[in-house]
């Protein structure tokens, strides 16, 4: 374990060509007749070297049919080789020559290994960063704050499943200067919702100032996302038009929206096949029409808090929903948000995330 931890810590200071000279030359230390390493050039020509024990060097070039060179092979010796990733091709080997029967084959195959594990831990964080960049990207899609109503007070956020999700919201200005809201969830989880839900949130975007009614908006946006979406991906929107006391909702087969009011709270009954799906052109999508009263709230959800679970396997479920949102304070959306998320973080506890949770909140002041 000594050598293999010395061989991680060249590889974390210096650059791979410098770590595996040093840990060549350290391999040979521990038994082996010689320790060599070898890249491939352009087209089939192999270079490397060879280092015995007397820390003597041979260098060596040639085609890979002439791989390995006779003198760097005695009668009834072995040649151990192992690749070293490093990226996406594996481009360098590096080895040990063995005489017949001797057992530090076990030991230099640990070590070789351990080089090996070293660059694919280089090559995953590498992908984390990537990852980040992704998540920053997806961050600056989703609104930064609220926007300011005269008639509204909004309040929205997601909670990932992992480092990026398929999750989004969005408020955006209608020609008329009314707000619209959206949110939506993109099957599947990580880069690939990620993407889709990166084009969705374009296409809100850019269609919603168009000017059309919510359940053309919907179409509209499902015949741009048709040809980008992957199999198996959809994309559940759910679309709001607040106007005044009087709410325009279309649905692409998200979660159907709450309403909390005096009387409790009720679900407004509205369906539609997912954006992205070959059925979905079919049928046009339909959109309902709800009255609020002051003091009513609108909330928008992904599937991610229903279908919430705890380690017993319990699903949060629709009735824990709605009795926390009757449960809820009712002075401002953004305390109701914190209200839900609290709730369902307290239902599932340290159990794994396994969906991206999204909650838009909308109450109406008059």
């Amino acid at each position: 374990m000594n050598a293999i931890n010395y061989v991680i810590d060249l590889l974390r200071e210096y650059g791979l060509d410098h770590s595996i000279d040093a840990a060549l030359r350290y391999m040979i230390t521990s038994g082996p007749r010689a320790a060599l390493g070898v890249q491939r050039g352009a087209g089939d020509l192999i270079s490397g070297y060879r280092v015995d024990t007397q820390s003597l060097t041979t260098p060596w070039q040639g085609p890979l049919t002439a791989f390995p060179p006779p003198h760097w092979l005695a009668p009834r010796e072995a040649l151990l080789l192992m690749p070293l990733e490093a990226g996406a091709q594996q481009r360098t080997l590096v080895g040990i020559v063995e005489r017949e029967g001797q057992a530090h084959l076990d030991l230099d195959d640990l070590l070789l290994r351990s080089i090996n594990t070293y660059r694919s831990i280089a090559v995953l964080h590498q992908t984390l960063r990537e990852l980040d960049a992704a998540r920053s990207v997806q961050l600056s899609l989703l609104p930064r704050q609220a926007p300011h109503s005269e008639d509204y007070d909004i309040a929205g956020a997601t909670r990932p499943a992992r480092q990026v999700g398929g999750d989004l919201y969005g408020y955006y200005v209608r020609p008329s200067g009314a707000l619209a809201l959206a949110l939506g969830d993109v099957a599947g989880k990580g880069m690939p919702a990620a993407l889709l839900m990166s084009a969705c949130a374009t296409a809100l975007a850019g269609t919603i100032p168009v000017g059309l009614a919510p359940s053309l908006t919907l179409s509209q946006i499902h015949q741009m996302l048709q040809p980008s979406v992957g199999r198996g991906q959809n994309a559940a929107v759910c679309l709001v038009y607040l106007d005044g006391p009087r709410i325009r909702i279309a649905n692409a087969g998200a979660v159907a929206p709450l309403v909390r009011s005096t009387g409790g709270v009720r679900m407004i009954d509205i369906g539609g096949l997912p954006l992205g799906t070959p059925l979905s052109a079919a049928r046009p999508y339909r959109e309902v029409e709800e009255p609020l009263a002051p003091g009513d709230m609108l909330i928008l959800s992904s599937d991610g808090i229903v279908e919430a679970m705890n380690h017993q396997g319990e699903m949060y479920g629709f009735g824990r929903f709605e009795a926390a949102i009757a449960s809820g304070p009712t002075h401002s959306a953004q305390a109701l948000l914190a209200h839900l998320f609290a709730e369902v973080a307290a239902f599932v506890g340290d159990a794994e995330m396994h969906d991206d949770m999204a909650i838009v909140v909308a109450r109406y002041s008059g």
